[in-house]
C-alpha cells in the first residue's frame, strides 16, 4: 500500500503529540510504504534519527508558513490558528503527491483533536480521521482556586467539542469525507453525532515500546517501607494537581513517604502554597520538566502513580503501569478506559471531598497491604505487555485497512 499520513507533531524519543505522530508513522509503514506530511521544525530531529535508523519505505516531507507569515506564532501563544492555517498548506501538498503517487489511503494522525478539522480530505484518495481525542469537562465542582480564563476554557471546550462535528461545516465535512474514524476513547467517541460513530472504532492513541517495559522486577518493598508516590503531567488546571497534593496528604502516610510531582507550568507557585498549607511540604519534590528517559527512570524507582486527572489520554499512566506501578486515577477519561481492578485503583468522581478522601485512602491500603500492591503492580505489567505495545496499534491498523477494503 501507499500510505499518505498528517503529522503536524511528529518527532522521535518523546512523549504526548510528538511521540503520537511518530509512532503511529512507524507502525503505518509496517504495512506499505509511507509519505510524512509534517512541520519543518520536526526535520532536525528526523534528520539526525534517520541517519542512524534508516527507514526507506518512510518519506518526510516538511512545510511550514514563511516567516512573514508566522511571526505572531509563540510557544503555544497562537498555536490553534497556525494549526489551522497549516492543514490548509498539507491539503495542497496532499492533492499534488496524490497525483504522482496515487494513494491508497490517506490518514489524519496529529493533533489528536476531535474538534479541528483536517484538510487531506481534498486530496481525492479515501481519507482515514484519526485517532482523535479530547480533555473531558472538569465539573464545576472540581474548580476551586481556577482563574477566569481557566474556567472559560473549560467551558468553553466542553461547548466546543459537542457543538462542533454538529454545526461546524468544516469539521462536519471532515467526518463525512471520512471513509472511518478512530476515536482515542470510549468518551471522544460518544461525542460524535450518531450518524458518525457507526463508522467509527476505539484504537487507543498512545503506546509502549517493548523496550520500555522493565525486564526486572518492580521497586520491592518492606510492608513497613516509606511508599514512594509520583505524579507526571503540566502544572495546569486540566491535570488535577491541586487533588494530587490533598490525596497525599489525605492518606496520612507517615513523615518517611515521599511524593514527587514531574512537571513545571503556570501552577507552579499556587502548588507550593498548598504544600506548605497542607504541612507536606517536607516530603514533596517538584522536579520541573524532566526528559523522556528521565520520566521513565523517576517512575522505576517509585510504587504508585497518583493520577486524578481529567484527561483524554494519559501517557504517563501506560508508561506507569510499564514500569509495574499500580496507578491511583480518576474513573473518567484515557486512565479511566486503561486502569482495571488488576492494576489500580479507580476513584469515581462524586464531589471533591469525596474524591480526596478515597484516593487517600487507595494511597493508604497500598501502603498497608503489600500483597494488594504487588498484585496490582504484577496485573500492570501484564496489561502493559497485552494492550499498551505500539505493534497493538500497527495491528489495529492493519485490520482496519483489511476491514474498509473488504467493506
Amino acid at each position: 500500500m501507499k500510505l499518505l499520513l498528517s503529522a503536524y507533531a511528529c518527532e522521535p524519543g518523546l512523549g504526548s503529540e510528538p511521540g503520537v505522530g511518530w509512532n503511529w508513522v512507524h507502525q503505518a509503514a509496517r504495512h506499505g510504504e509511507v509519505w510524512v506530511l509534517t512541520r519543518t521544525s520536526n526535520q532536525e530531529a528526523i534528520e539526525d534519527h534517520q541517519r542512524t535508523h534508516p527507514q526507506p519505505n518512510i518519506h518526510f516531507e516538511y512545510l511550514d508558513l514563511p516567516d512573514w507569515a508566522r511571526f505572531w506564532k509563540k510557544g503555544r501563544k497562537g498555536i490553534h490558528t497556525y494549526y489551522y492555517l497549516w492543514q490548509t498548506m498539507a491539503a495542497r501538498r496532499a492533492r499534488k503527491l496524490h497525483k504522482s503517487i496515487g494513494f491508497d489511503w490517506v490518514q489524519h494522525v496529529t493533533f489528536v483533536n476531535s474538534w479541528m478539522p483536517s484538510f487531506i480530505w481534498t486530496s481525492g484518495a479515501p481519507f482515514i480521521w484519526g485517532p482523535i481525542g479530547t480533555n473531558p469537562y472538569v465539573p464545576e465542582t472540581f474548580q476551586e482556586g481556577w482563574t477566569t480564563a481557566e474556567r472559560a476554557e473549560n467551558q468553553l471546550r466542553r461547548a466546543i467539542t459537542w457543538s462542533a462535528p454538529r454545526i461546524r461545516p468544516d469539521l462536519i465535512a471532515t467526518a463525512e469525507q471520512a471513509q472511518h474514524i478512530i476515536c482515542g476513547s470510549k468518551y471522544v467517541q460518544g461525542l460524535l453525532p450518531e450518524r458518525f460513530r457507526s463508522k467509527s472504532s476505539v484504537i487507543w492513541q498512545n503506546g509502549i515500546l517493548e523496550s520500555e517495559i522493565i525486564q526486572t522486577e518492580p521497586p520491592s518493598r518492606e510492608p513497613d517501607a516509606p511508599l514512594r508516590v509520583i505524579t507526571v503531567g503540566r502544572l495546569i488546571a486540566v491535570k488535577g494537581m491541586d487533588r494530587v497534593l490533598q490525596g497525599f496528604a489525605a492518606a496520612n502516610l507517615g513523615d518517611g513517604a515521599t511524593l514527587t510531582v514531574v512537571g513545571d507550568g503556570p501552577w507552579k507557585d499556587r502548588l507550593n502554597v498548598l504544600a506548605d498549607e497542607l504541612s507536606i511540604t517536607h516530603q514533596t519534590r517538584f522536579t520541573g520538566t524532566l526528559s523522556r528517559d528521565q520520566v521513565l527512570d523517576e517512575l522505576r524507582t517509585s510504587h504508585v502513580l497518583l493520577f486524578p486527572s481529567f484527561e483524554g489520554a494519559g501517557m504517563v499512566v501506560m508508561e506507569a503501569m510499564a514500569s509495574g506501578l499500580p496507578v491511583v486515577c480518576l474513573d473518567v477519561g484515557g486512565p479511566g478506559e486503561y486502569v482495571t481492578h488488576e492494576t489500580g485503583i479507580k476513584v469515581p468522581v462524586t464531589n471533591p471531598s469525596q474524591v480526596r478522601d478515597e484516593l487517600g485512602a487507595a494511597l493508604r491500603s497500598l501502603a498497608d497491604d503489600e500483597d494488594t500492591r504487588k498484585r496490582l503492580s504484577d496485573g500492570a505489567l501484564v496489561r502493559a505487555r497485552e494492550e499498551f505495545l505500539w505493534r497493538h496499534r500497527g495491528d489495529a491498523l492493519k485490520s482496519l485497512y483489511g476491514n474498509i477494503n473488504g467493506a
